[in-house]
């Protein structure tokens, strides 16, 4: 499969200037035959409705904090969407283990489940490392 482009038009405002949009385009090579099938004929209002984001100063804030370009943050959220309904969120989180030293001795306190314990220990781990894949 040649790539194949979905383009996506978002309003941007400019201070002192008229309101104007944005295009973004996604490009989807042969491992997303999938995926760009499924968004072929769907607008860019659907596709905007998909991925929670409905401006360019949203888009790139977004991206911004996620440290992807927004095509590449586009893409994400559409598989997600798309090939992942209802199941998990890819995101990346940064933390601080002595934060989460605190919280596990809060939630001790508590009586919280063992499996949330569990899993904070894990992250306190210094060779913690998720797979994002």
């Amino acid at each position: 499969m040649k790539r194949k482009f979905i383009s996506i038009y978002f309003p941007y405002s400019r201070p002192g200037k008229e309101k104007k949009h944005e295009t973004v385009t996604v490009a989807f090579g042969k491992n997303d035959r999938g995926l760009y099938q499924s968004l072929k004929d769907i607008s860019t209002t659907e596709i905007k409705k998909m991925i929670s984001i409905f401006s360019y100063e949203q888009l790139t804030k977004t991206a911004e904090r996620e440290r992807r370009n927004p095509s590449e943050l586009i893409k994400l959220r559409l598989r997600e969407k798309v090939l992942y309904p209802g199941g998990a969120r890819t995101a990346t989180v940064k933390y601080s283990p002595e934060k989460v030293e605190g919280w596990i001795k809060e939630l001790e306190k508590e009586g919280s489940p063992k499996d949330l314990l569990e899993f904070l220990r894990t992250l306190k781990a210094p060779s913690h490392h998720l797979n994002n894949s």
